[in-house]
């Protein structure tokens, strides 16, 4: 592919993403305010950086329902220091190519991804997030869920 073409799809992307500088396309970086989960989008930077730097204590406050579950489980069997290094070592070179909300409300909002990293060529995911919290649950955001689309 040409320069020029590459360009353009990377400009056509962009838009597609609504021009939302929220959801990365590159690797994760960390967020200007971290941890964040004021937002679905600032939920999914705030688990994107955790996840890149083997963050346990904000990966246990950024996840909800099974994924808190699992991590909590994980902490368990292997302690702190080994949860770490399985999730930075899982993350370390992963690459966001493509993200779009599928859904996003007052309480629940669906992100779907393409990943690829040296592990994987190509994995298309969609996280769940839900606002949770007894008065405004929009504004405390986790992601709950992940789903394997192709």
């Amino acid at each position: 592919m040409s320069r020029a073409r590459a360009g353009l799809a990377a400009l056509l992307v962009a838009l597609l993403l609504g021009g939302c500088t929220a959801v990365p396309s590159a690797p994760f970086e960390r967020p200007e305010i971290y941890p964040d989960r004021t937002s679905p989008e600032a939920a999914w930077r705030t688990f994107g950086w955790a996840w890149r730097t083997g963050d346990v204590e904000v990966l246990q406050q950024v996840l909800g329902g099974r994924l808190k579950s699992d991590i909590t489980k994980e902490l368990a069997r292997n302690g702190p220091e080994a949860t770490s290094e399985y999730y930075r070592r899982d993350a370390q070179d992963v690459v966001v190519e493509e993200a779009r909300w599928i859904e996003k409300g007052d309480a629940i909002a669906y992100l779907r991804v393409v990943l690829r990293s040296s592990a994987v060529a190509r994995a298309e995911l969609d996280f769940a997030f839900a606002g949770r919290g007894a008065s405004r649950p929009s504004e405390d955001w986790v992601v709950t869920g992940k789903k394997l689309v192709r």
